[in-house]
């Protein structure tokens, strides 16, 4: 019988689990997941109270999350629609109206239309100087030279009020990996749901079978022979036959040495930050979730006010109890809560309190002009070079959905070339030629 490949996955958030959940444990591969940290989930981030359980990272799910809803049934997580959006007071809907002439039925089946040709143009090719231009330039743009008013404005709602960029910034690429028919579909039938056990449960349960070890330090990745070489904060070294980054490129490189590609990747990525804050606020009508417009304009101030999400009433804390979100900029956790007093009290609320706050990395970006000048090529074809392979945001968004189908075809392409990788890309301690065979093959 053939020796199991030894698969290192660093990193147990989404992308780290979710992909060790598609690899499994089967007879041709061993996995493991090793976490810094004393739990597991990463942003996936649930803390329970009487009322029940408070999401302060991941929260909902859409039609797009079909597989992380598979999962969640088969390991007994309950899930609950979360209920009508408003912005401003207004149903969502009724927001979306005042402005455009065109119905947005119209609008979302132009905009569908316009998105699956360019991502087809993508997939065919992604070394196209006007396509690559078009993606690296910000979504209003687009969505301005389109006349998709509608579907901008309900982009302000799921986008930036999703703390995904503002539209006057974000390049288009990164909005149209996120805005896809599901989720289009999700807002009008109003098919967003949240696990009633909480995310952090949900990931707790999908790895009991796996092989997870939390509060382990990795101190050093060594690529530069068959393999990788690991060495643990305890001075313990493990072989691995290959080596998955799922945690942020700049914390994995500080690990082992980029070659010149992975290092321009690195330097390309822009992250972003998202505050949330579990606080007692009083003085609110009790709808379950609504955004304010102010917050999410291209000109507003950080630190305003995005959304409020309603979490129960908890008597420990003598009141209601909100989630409220804020894109934090460059201010401190009291400079946070400052604003949000201003914020509340701009609402007709009162702040009594904030219980816990949680200040995110968030949303990497990559800059325009790595976009227009390839860089999508160059995150392809390092997949697997030096036995090593990459997921998580970066390489395909912050959504759980996102990043889940993008591990489902990784999880594929290593099964089937990490052996080819581990013994033709090694030579000599150096990454082969980029016209080896498996390269030839990623790129198809």
């Amino acid at each position: 019988m053939a020796e199991k490949l030894k698969i290192l996955i660093a990193g147990g958030g989404p992308a780290g689990l979710s992909l060790a959940a598609f690899l499994g444990q089967g007879q041709d591969v061993d996995v493991t997941v090793i976490e810094k940290s004393d739990r597991i989930g990463g942003k996936s981030y649930s803390v329970g109270f009487q009322s029940g359980v408070v999401e302060f990272g991941t929260c909902y799910a859409t039609r797009a999350h079909r597989t992380a809803l598979s999962w969640m049934k088969q390991v007994g997580i309950t899930i609950q629609r979360v209920g009508d959006s408003h912005v401003d007071g207004l149903p969502l809907s009724a927001w979306i109206k005042q402005v455009g002439n065109e119905p947005l039925i119209a609008e979302a089946a132009r905009y569908i239309d316009a998105r699956r040709g360019i991502l087809r143009r993508l997939s065919a090719s992604k070394h196209d100087p006007a396509l690559l231009q078009m993606l690296a330039a910000p979504t209003q743009d687009w969505l301005d030279a389109k006349r998709l008013h509608k579907i901008g404005r309900l982009m302000l709602r799921i986008v930036t009020g999703m703390g995904y960029g503002r539209l006057d910034e974000v390049p288009l690429l990164h909005t149209l990996r996120w805005v896809d028919p599901d989720l289009l579909l999700s807002g009008v039938f109003h098919d967003v749901f949240m696990p009633v056990e909480g995310w952090s449960e949900f990931w707790n349960r999908l790895a009991a079978p796996m092989n997870v070890r939390t509060q382990t330090e990795i101190t050093a990745i060594d690529r530069s022979g068959p393999g990788a070489e690991v060495t643990l904060a305890t001075g313990e070294t493990e072989r691995y036959d290959a080596v998955v980054c799922a945690m942020p490129l700049h914390a994995f490189f500080k690990l082992t040495e980029p070659d010149a590609e992975e290092a321009a990747i690195a330097a390309s990525v822009r992250w972003g930050g998202f505050a949330t804050s579990l606080a007692v606020v009083e003085g609110w009508p009790l709808r379950k979730l609504e955004f304010f417009s102010a917050a999410v304009v291209s000109a507003a101030a950080e630190g305003r006010l995005l959304s409020r999400r309603y979490e129960g009433t908890e008597p420990t804390f003598g009141g209601d109890l909100y989630i409220l979100n804020q894109l934090p900029g460059g201010y401190s956790e009291a400079e946070l809560g400052e604003l949000l007093s201003h914020e509340c009290e701009r609402y007709g609320a009162k702040l009594k309190t904030v219980i816990e706050q949680k200040i995110w990395d968030y949303f990497p970006q990559l800059a325009p002009e790595a976009i227009s000048g390839g860089i999508l090529a160059s995150m392809r074809a390092v997949q697997a070079r030096r036995c090593t392979w990459y997921t998580g945001a970066t390489f395909s968004h912050e959504a759980v959905s996102n990043i889940v189908s993008f591990n489902a075809g990784l999880a594929a392409q290593i099964r089937a070339n990490t052996v080819r990788a581990c013994t033709r890309e090694v030579t000599a301690g150096r990454p082969a030629r980029r016209s080896s065979p498996l390269r030839q093959a990623l790129r198809r």
